[in-house]
């Protein structure tokens, strides 16, 4: 495609640096990204996400998001499968009547799969996208010093409430088949620290698991990939509720196209599937370059011609 090559012009002119333990070479400029976890900040007053996800765990009003487990925070049976699975694994050996219902609906997977349906299809999870977008477009697109991004499409929302179970076991992203060019972003919506926040080590193999202290404005980047990360029985007095994404620089994207799908969800590793993509010309240019909406091109041009390189085109 004669017109992607410009975008992508000076790619292979840039001094490259191997990537361990991987063998991917990656643009020096990059490679920080990957060697160490870093917690940054942002302004979120200039972003709806935390009104976006009270909306969509609906959260009754003057109830804060760190104390949504306290009854009558949200309705009996939520439609949000974040929050009834985080409910329904704090449920005591005793449960309730409303405990018991949950469990029954939670195994029940016809009806699991009828509430992911509906959660995904209503407004207020279109309008918490809206603001995903914008802040990834805003935030993160920035933050890597690319002009183009491939991002997770949808977002990990996930909810912890007080409870004697962990809810995210020992694990790398690699594990589940993701491929070694993404970077992940943590960004929690509560205070976190000590027992309730995630635990990840330093580096790959190393073991060296530490808690990270954060708090709304706060932004954790890391390698998930390759650094084992896992969360403790959130054994502290308030709710934990953050999201998570995964993101590869356009240039990575472009030199180590992905393949696969995401073990449990099935969702193929590329844009229009898995991910989508983020230029300057518009948060949602994915949209036009994945699928989404078939014919129509961003007039950026960059999203295109990601696909098409990675394609071999």
């Amino acid at each position: 495609m004669a017109g992607a090559q410009p975008c992508l012009q000076g790619e292979d002119s840039e001094e490259d640096v191997p990537l361990l333990p991987t063998e991917l070479l990656v643009p020096a400029r990059l490679a920080a990204f990957y060697t160490a976890n870093e917690v940054f900040s942002y302004d979120p007053d200039r972003f709806g996400l935390a009104v976006a996800v009270r909306a969509l765990l609906d959260v009754s009003d003057g109830v804060p998001l760190h104390g949504l487990h306290t009854p009558g925070a949200v309705p009996d049976l939520p439609k949000s499968p974040a929050l009834l699975r985080a409910l329904v694994a704090s449920t005591a050996a005793e449960p309730s009547e409303v405990e018991a219902l949950r469990c029954r609906q939670w195994g029940d997977r016809q009806w699991k799969r009828a509430m992911q349906k509906a959660f995904q299809a209503s407004h207020e999870y279109a309008a918490f996208l809206d603001e995903y977008r914008r802040f990834v477009h805003e935030v993160i697109r920035p933050r890597l010093g690319e002009a183009r991004v491939v991002y997770q499409s949808e977002p990990a929302l996930r909810v912890a409430v007080p409870s004697t179970r962990a809810g995210i076991g020992l694990h790398r992203d690699l594990d589940y088949g993701h491929p070694p060019t993404e970077v992940n972003f943590w960004v929690p919506l509560t205070n976190v620290s000590g027992a309730n926040t995630l635990h990840l080590e330093t580096a790959a193999g190393r073991g060296d698991y530490a808690p990270v202290d954060a708090a709304p404005g706060d932004v954790l980047q890391f390698w998930g990939n390759q650094r084992f990360h896992h969360t403790v029985p959130n054994t502290s007095a308030a709710t934990r509720v953050s999201f998570d994404f995964r993101v590869i620089p356009g240039v990575l994207y472009a030199r180590y196209p992905p393949i696969g799908m995401e073990k449990g969800t099935h969702k193929q590793f590329r844009v229009g599937g898995f991910y989508s993509v983020a230029c300057p010309a518009r948060p949602r240019c994915g949209e036009y370059h994945g699928g989404g909406a078939p014919g129509r091109r961003c007039e950026c041009g960059l999203g295109r011609s990601l696909v098409d390189r990675a394609k071999g085109r």
